[in-house]
């Protein structure tokens, strides 16, 4: 609105100005509906009249398009996932679970990501039943982890 450069209080008392100008926002911003877009008498000698462009300075925006971060953690359970699901022998099955890793994985997942932990289940049980001839374990490390 070109006010630094006007003669008047902007010269005289800037602070004050900009205290006065951040007062009104603030006051519509918390109060809208009391104030149904009244304006303080400054703000709206500084106003343009309608259909009159505005001939100051312009900032220009621009969009910038932000990749979310990859989640790593969602990552580990569909490879866990991947791993049950290509079992193809009870000795791949029960190498899976006795893995120490694999376990530490499980119990933070059922724990923290209860929703990735059912996929890897979904997977665990359905490599399980893909070995029907062979005994399942009691029950997996997991769970031995998590009862103590």
């Amino acid at each position: 609105a070109g006010l630094w450069g006007k003669q008047g209080p902007w010269q005289q008392y800037p602070v004050r100005m900009l205290q006065m100008r951040a007062r009104g926002f603030a006051l519509r911003d918390a109060f809208p509906d009391v104030l149904k877009g009244i304006v303080t008498a400054e703000e709206a000698a500084d106003t343009p009249p309608a259909g009159e462009a505005f001939a100051g300075p312009t900032i220009e925006a621009r969009a910038e398009v932000v990749t979310p971060e990859p989640d790593r953690i969602k990552d580990g359970a569909d490879a866990l996932a991947a791993r049950f699901a290509s079992v193809a022998t009870a000795q791949d099955y029960y190498g899976i679970l006795d893995d120490e890793k694999t376990a530490k994985q499980m119990v933070w997942l059922k724990a923290n990501r209860p929703e990735l932990f059912a996929t890897v289940e979904a997977a665990r049980v359905a490599a399980s039943e893909r070995m029907a001839d062979t005994p399942a374990p009691e029950e997996p490390a997991y769970d031995k982890e998590n009862a103590q």
